[in-house]
């Protein structure tokens, strides 16, 4: 009986002895740490930092077994953080630091002694864990960060973690505001797109329009007066050559006819003047005579006629064709054009009004709609208290130049902090498989939240920026609450909504 409840006493998290001394663990910290082996102690190697953090800690899924290993060893006290440097310390190095932080805390142990006796690289600790936070990375180390920045938020009466944690939630925050309502945003660039657009755009398409429609116009009208002409010219030159024929075989059968007339007569008269200008003879000439010219006068009849009816017909083509050119020309150059006009128009005047929108709207908004912000939400909450507009100002006029950008990214880390949480929980699909990192994260976010919201220090000014963000209302529309892995995240949102409320009566009242 004894055998079977110390076999299942082995099998909880809490090592036994003999596991302890036969662990990796026990024997690198008899190497590099252990308080029994001091005279003894190999350097500080970094590798062996980033082997122990991918092997026992990060390799082990966040192990609480190979965590307690670590801490029985006094890993963070003896070889972490006196071997920290700010700058040249790895992220595996961080995590370290944060974990074993983590699991002393865990077990209701002293968890800051080892930075109040070194705490010289604190805030660049401090200042790398902050980055992380925000990093692109494995949602477990992100869920052990939250919770290792939700120990410091709750530990303000330690005047070292004060005195870093104390930047983030300051008045300061309030720049993070969203200071106007985004409608009235989209309203004022409204007004100044339409205004540049109607100054710049018009002038722009008129010139791009006139060049476009001189190359388009003249190809079609080329290509449509072509195919007319073809057709009509056919028809012109067939008329032109009959003409020309009908004068040619004129001027040939003038010439034919006459010599035709003068061997005849010669022949009819020798004939007649030999038989003594006989009766029949004159007969015989008048009927041949009759007869060659019947045929001759017939050919240049044909002829004249044909030539008359040329001119006729080319007068009537002329007038016929350039009717027709214009009718089929402006039919063509219409539906040619418009259509041609229609797509290439729309192109370029939408490359060409994305790139001018993009460099002058950009500008004048860049002028105009920050202008207009800055006299939003963050101007109704200092005109509600006038000793924080004070305050506001000496902030500014407090700032030094060299450090404004550490600053700025300091005051607005919460918002952006609570914008990666909405995007991570509002990937969570309504059905489907859901990765339990997920779920574990949003649950350490929102306990980071009350926690902020429930301590008066951090309270008075991050619950303007929570109210911007409309975190709450946005937790309670994730489709997370609505699954069954939701469960637990939707009792938080509602305690959360329960503190919310009590923190409004109190502050009305």
């Amino acid at each position: 009986m004894a055998n079977s409840v110390e076999s299942k006493k082995s099998k909880g998290p809490t090592p036994t002895v003999d596991q302890i001394n036969a662990d990796r663990v026990t024997q690198l910290a008899s190497r590099y740490w252990a308080p029994y082996t001091v005279g003894n102690h190999l350097p500080f190697d970094e590798k062996v930092v980033d082997d122990i953090y991918i092997t026992e800690i990060y390799g082990s899924n966040f192990s609480i077994r190979r965590i307690m290993m670590l801490e029985f060893s006094q890993y963070l006290e003896n070889y972490l953080w006196p071997n920290y440097v700010t700058g040249t310390s790895s992220h595996a190095h961080m995590m370290s630091i944060v974990v074993m932080i983590n699991e002393k805390f865990r077990e209701r142990v002293p968890a800051w002694q080892p930075f109040k006796k070194l705490p010289e690289h604190f805030p660049g600790f401090f200042q790398q864990m902050l980055e992380a936070c925000l990093l692109e990375g494995s949602l477990r180390e992100q869920t052990a960060l939250l919770v290792f920045l939700n120990h410091c938020f709750n530990s303000m009466e330690v005047e070292l973690i004060r005195d870093q944690v104390k930047h983030l939630v300051s008045l300061a925050m309030w720049v993070s505001l969203q200071c106007m309502q985004w409608t009235a945003v989209l309203d004022v660039v409204d007004r100044l797109v339409l205004d540049v657009v109607d100054r710049a755009v018009l002038g722009m398409v008129d010139r791009v329009v006139l060049d476009m429609v001189d190359r388009a116009v003249l190809d079609v009208v080329d290509r449509a007066v072509q195919d007319v002409v073809d057709r009509a010219v056919l028809d012109v030159v067939d008329r032109v050559v009959l003409d020309a024929v009908d004068r040619a075989v004129l001027d040939v059968v003038d010439r034919v006819v006459l010599d035709v007339v003068d061997r005849v007569v010669l022949d009819a008269v020798d004939r007649a003047v030999l038989d003594m200008v006989g009766r029949a003879v004159l007969d015989m000439v008048d009927r041949a005579v009759l007869d060659v010219v019947d045929r001759a006068v017939l050919d240049v009849v044909d002829r004249v006629v044909l030539d008359a009816v040329d001119r006729v017909v080319i007068n009537a083509v002329d007038r016929v064709v350039l009717d027709a050119v214009d009718i089929a020309v402006l039919d063509v150059v219409d539906r040619a054009v418009l259509d041609a006009v229609d797509r290439a128009v729309l192109d370029m005047v939408d490359r060409a009004v994305q790139d001018m929108v993009d460099r002058v709207v950009l500008d004048v908004v860049d002028r105009a709609v920050l202008d207009a912000v800055d006299r939003g939400r963050r101007e109704q909450e200092l005109h509600s208290v006038p000793k924080w507009r004070k305050y506001w100002k000496l902030i500014q006029k407090r700032d030094k130049p060299e450090l404004k950008t550490k600053l700025e990214w300091e005051r607005r880390f919460l918002q952006r902090l609570m914008i990666r949480f909405m995007k991570i929980l509002e990937s969570v699909p309504e059905d489907g498989e859901v990765n339990n990192d997920v779920v574990h994260y949003c649950e350490r976010f929102l306990e980071l939240i009350i926690d902020l919201e429930a301590l008066l220090p951090t309270r008075r000014f991050f619950n303007t920026v929570l109210d911007d963000c409309h975190l709450v209302v946005r937790c309670h529309l994730a489709s997370l609450t609505q699954r069954l892995e939701g469960n637990l995240f939707s009792q938080i949102c509602l305690i959360r909504l329960i503190k919310r409320a009590t923190v409004t009566i109190a502050i009305l009242s």
